[in-house]
């Protein structure tokens, strides 16, 4: 016990990153624990589960979600339907943190801007800009942003600025 408690002291005196690694929980741990909160039933608690074990290490559902049902069929021997299962992506992307479950950046950036409050300045044209006009924002092409949604130099302005701060 001696040389256990020393040895614990002298990994973490040199290595005080290795204290932060242990004790993270893996995101997708974190998912898990919200999902015990929400009254679901057992059927859609799998599917969300599965989601879950889907997600790659940023957040992000790459996987198709046709791809995931076949899988489910073949390896759990559960069949859903896309309804079902976007039913479930939904609950997924309705956790913490907000954008997780998202597909691309376009739906990452629109759930972070829909779970902002309906009051914040700017949001309807920063919704806009995201779901219509996200390759022109990364292009520079303000003047045909501002043409297309009929908005201001100044609002256009105050719109990429939300949209970086997500």
């Amino acid at each position: 016990p001696d040389y256990r408690t020393r040895a614990e002291e002298k990994s973490t005196a040199e290595f005080p990153f290795l204290n932060n690694l242990v004790e993270q929980n893996d995101f997708r741990e974190a998912l898990r624990q919200q999902l015990t909160m929400l009254a679901l039933s057992e059927r859609a608690l799998t599917l969300t589960h599965y989601l879950i074990d889907n997600l790659e290490d940023d957040g992000y559902l790459r996987i198709s979600l046709e791809d995931i049902l076949d899988n489910l069929a073949f390896s759990q021997q559960l069949y859903a339907t896309e309804d079902e299962l976007l039913e479930q992506l939904e609950t997924l992307q309705s956790l913490e943190p907000t954008g997780v479950g998202a597909r691309d950046l376009r739906e990452c950036l629109l759930l972070q801007i829909e779970n902002k409050p309906s009051q914040t300045p700017y949001i309807q044209s920063a919704w806009k800009i995201v779901n219509a006009h996200l390759e022109d924002l990364g292009a520079h092409h303000y003047d045909q942003i501002k043409n297309t949604l009929r908005i201001s130099s100044e609002e256009l302005q105050h719109a990429i600025e939300l949209i970086t701060k997500l």
